[in-house]
């Protein structure tokens, strides 16, 4: 197999738009943070919604502020964005700049309505969808987008069998009195994805305001989606993705204990515990960035099952390059940059050695 590494570094060295920031940690540059506000079905109980803090991002956002912050009171006019946007990526941040240009046209605030967790992961199981980000990271992306406020809206079963119209009826007209809502080509919503934009439309307009679809930011003449990052992913091209994503790709996780073999053959690793399924990565070995108590270290990760000492459960182990430290219990962020080689299993701990020491190098002379 070709390594693409060199490619990946050649691409990110000569033609990446966004520079240093594959040295920066996600979200550590300062940014004003709308509020998010939790859905509870405010106008039919006659309670205000409730309020948090973005920095308190979380499954469901935890009530944090009140209506004196400056939030309106809902329902109130307003220009709307509504979507999942797992993965906040090139596509969704061109819509949410048609979402504002359009709000401040007509003089409405921009908001967006979303929800607590991918309505996909009720139907496949808590942590077996292939997410580009956790829920807390996704909605602070949101937050930070430079919107108003962002509604967060609990998805569960009840939630899911509701019926399109009564999806509107009930959660929509609650949020806001709609001067236009802006969806990607091809939204769907409602139970069993009933809803088209057609019947959104019909709904908005009845209300006097307007839908606007749009066709996701195309890069090489192909729409930008979830999916379309995903499968650059699986297929090891990280830098490809983070061109999409205009960041890149980053994992969450937390150290824990691990086996120790790298420790053995003098090629200590951490094991990490991550926030998010590993699967939507390919299996192999990554250059990256760590970020560990607001520093970024250099890595070479092992991202698969480690099969030469008979383990055939995936593990994501990064080996931090001139680091000797105990940070079990710690949280790390882990920013792939570049595909190194496919995980394999070795004749022998010599020659494991021989190819990991010059992954290492590979690092260490790269980034």
């Amino acid at each position: 197999m070709t390594d693409p590494a060199p490619r990946d570094a050649a691409r990110r060295q000569n033609a990446e738009p966004w520079g240093e920031c594959w040295r920066h940690e996600p979200f550590s540059a300062p940014r004003r943070e709308a509020p998010l506000v939790t859905w509870n079905d405010a106008s039919q109980k006659g309670e205000k919604p409730a309020f948090c803090a973005p920095s308190q991002c979380s499954a469901v956002a935890t009530p944090g502020l009140t209506s004196d912050s400056g939030v309106r009171q809902a329902p109130f006019s307003a220009a709307c964005a509504l979507g999942v946007f797992d993965g906040f990526h090139r596509g969704h941040q061109c819509l949410l700049s048609e979402l504002k240009a359009d709000a401040a046209a007509a003089g409405v605030p921009a908001w967006v309505i979303t929800f607590d967790r991918d309505p996909d992961e009720l139907f496949v199981g808590e942590g077996r969808l292939n997410k580009l980000m956790t829920d807390a990271d996704r909605l602070r992306h949101l937050a930070r987008s430079g919107v108003d406020g962002v509604f967060v809206v609990p998805f569960g079963k009840e939630l899911a069998n509701m019926a399109p119209d009564c999806f509107c009826d009930t959660v929509l007209a609650s949020l806001i009195a709609p001067h236009s809502i802006h969806v990607g080509t091809g939204f769907r919503y409602g139970a069993q994805a009933a809803g088209t934009t057609a019947s959104l439309a019909s709904w908005v307009k009845a209300r006097g305001g307007r839908l606007c679809e749009h066709h996701l930011f195309d890069e090489d003449g192909e729409p930008v989606s979830a999916t379309r990052i995903r499968s650059e992913l699986r297929r090891g091209h990280v830098a490809d993705a983070a061109r999409l994503l205009t960041r890149p790709f980053y994992l969450r996780g937390t150290v824990v204990a691990g086996r120790g073999a790298g420790t053995a053959l003098g090629i200590p690793t951490a094991n990490l515990r991550p926030d998010l399924s590993p699967s939507v990565l390919s299996e192999g070995v990554y250059a990256a960035y760590v970020f560990l108590d607001n520093r970024c270290l250099r890595a070479a990760v092992s991202v698969g099952a480690p099969t030469t000492f008979g383990i055939n459960e995936p593990a994501i182990e990064p080996h931090l390059l001139d680091f000797d430290e105990d940070i079990y219990g710690k949280e790390v962020v882990i920013s792939f940059v570049s595909f190194l080689r496919p995980m394999r299993t070795f004749k022998d701990a010599t020659e494991l050695q021989r190819v990991v020491s010059a992954n290492i190098a590979w690092v260490r002379e790269n980034l």
